[in-house]
């Protein structure tokens, strides 16, 4: 309540004197919050390529790599190759899984 007390009266600041109807500050509100949910999700998509890269230069400098059999598929491992792969458990990988 507090924060919506701050950006009624920073709007209305920003109209001046003119008088904002509940439609209105409801309209400019779900643009702000369209605006910074855009912003959001820019940084998750950044955030998660920087992982991806940061894992990937990783993988080129270990010589041991341990991993579940999903995580591997369609991850980062799934386009390294490696000179030996040991599998266990692999009665848990399904057939598609198996053949890629």
């Amino acid at each position: 309540m507090k924060r919506e007390k701050e950006i009624y009266l920073r709007l209305l600041e920003e109209k001046g004197s003119k008088k904002l109807t509940k439609k209105s500050l409801d309209e400019k509100l779900r643009n702000e919050i369209k605006e910074k949910t855009k912003v959001l999700i820019d940084k998750k998509k950044e955030l998660k390529r920087l992982l991806e890269l940061a894992e990937k230069i990783t993988l080129e400098k270990v010589d041991v790599v341990g991993s579940t059999i999903i995580r591997s598929h369609p991850g980062t491992l799934f386009d390294i190759t490696f000179d030996t792969v040991i599998i266990d458990e692999c009665s848990q990988i399904s057939i598609p899984l198996w053949v890629n």
